[in-house]
């Protein structure tokens, strides 16, 4: 089993002294109204936070809405114009799938010695038939995460490895079927203790004979639509990625995946950025691209276009992170692979490794 040797075995409780790093430094208690989406949208309390700038996966985040279209504008104009400090600790994760002959309880320990506080999971390693398993199955996946001193953060590569789900199929019947499990895979996440939903599954939403781009844009945003409502009940954001030409011919670019979002007008339907898919699609730089949709990214996913994690490149991570810096992102910073020659361990370690002196080099500089 490469990359699945442990050299020590966690204390089951030491998450309790490690939960500190889960979340971000908060200010004083600052009280602010909240409105739930639930069988509709009502106001449902007027409550106190722990900080006037809680993390945006923070499960007691959940903006001020009242109507959709309202509450998107809001969001996205003062998700990061209400963030006066610039942030300076990064939360780090990564995409389990590497560590793909380890058990459950082997991968986080070794995402957690790594030095990972998130872990984002990607449902097909889980099962085959996930709707058929008991919601307590995902309860002790969460709670065997916090006991490594980890959080499961989301899912990613939601239909990859499904059967009759298609983003963008002209048939109804399999867009409602496909919306259907989206709701499920919400309340999954939810269960597992996530926050956010990446959209990418290139295979299934690729542009099918006679249908166009336009045509399939208006599919996806009625699959979307019509599993809104889960997304907010479980406040989980569904963060659309856009991916290269070599793996998909629907939404390469963020601008492309911004215009869905912006035609939906739903706060919990955004954008997530990933490196290798922006080296490949876009003509602007990474660190661009994270300016000028900053107020649309809730996800961040890093490697290479060497299918490797970063550092493992050619591309300096410098201008990212800073950028990210810069625009006040406080979203995760989660590390996702494709090539596990070297070793799952090996990325994992070197990846973060490598993102740290970035961080360190940053504040020398400033």
């Amino acid at each position: 089993m490469q990359g699945c040797h442990r050299t020590k075995k966690r204390n089951a409780g030491s998450h309790l002294f490690d939960l500190g790093r889960l979340l971000p430094v908060v200010k004083p208690c600052c009280k602010r109204t909240t409105f739930e989406h639930n069988a509709g949208l009502r106001l449902v309390r007027s409550c106190h936070f722990f900080g006037a700038m809680l993390s945006p996966d923070h499960p007691h985040n959940l903006q001020s809405r009242h109507d959709h279209s309202c509450e998107y504008s809001r969001v996205v104009a003062d998700y990061f114009q209400a963030q006066t400090k610039q942030v300076k600790v990064m939360k780090f994760a990564i995409c389990h799938e590497l560590y793909e002959n380890c058990d459950w309880e082997t991968q986080c320990g070794l995402i957690a010695e790594a030095g990972y506080t998130g872990i984002e999971v990607a449902p097909f390693t889980i099962g085959t038939d996930l709707i058929s398993l008991p919601e307590s199955v995902f309860r002790k996946m969460q709670v065997t995460a916090q006991s490594h001193g980890l959080q499961v953060i989301g899912l990613h590569w939601m239909l990859a490895k499904t059967n009759g789900l298609y983003l963008t199929s002209p048939d109804a019947a399999v867009r409602r079927k496909t919306a259907e499990y989206l709701r499920f895979l919400a309340r999954m996440c939810r269960q597992l203790g996530g926050t956010v939903m990446v959209f990418g599954s290139p295979a299934q939403r690729n542009l099918l004979p006679g249908v166009t781009s336009e045509e399939a844009t208006k599919y996806a945003c009625e699959v979307f639509d019509q599993a809104s409502a889960e997304f907010a009940d479980q406040q989980v954001t569904l963060c659309l990625e856009p991916l290269t030409p070599k793996e998909t011919n629907f939404m390469n670019t963020c601008a492309e995946a911004v215009g869905i979002i912006e035609q939906l007008k739903h706060p919990f339907i955004m954008l997530h950025q990933d490196v290798k898919a922006m080296l490949g699609a876009e003509q602007d730089s990474v660190s661009s691209l994270i300016h000028h949709f900053k107020n649309f990214c809730r996800h961040f996913h890093v490697n290479d276009s060497n299918l490797l994690g970063p550092g493992m490149g050619e591309t300096d991570f410098h201008p990212i992170l800073k950028a990210l810096r810069d625009t006040q992102y406080r979203g995760w910073v989660s590390v996702e692979v494709f090539d596990y020659k070297p070793g799952a361990q090996h990325i994992a370690v070197e990846s973060l490794k490598y993102m740290k002196r970035v961080l360190e080099d940053l504040d020398g500089s400033c």
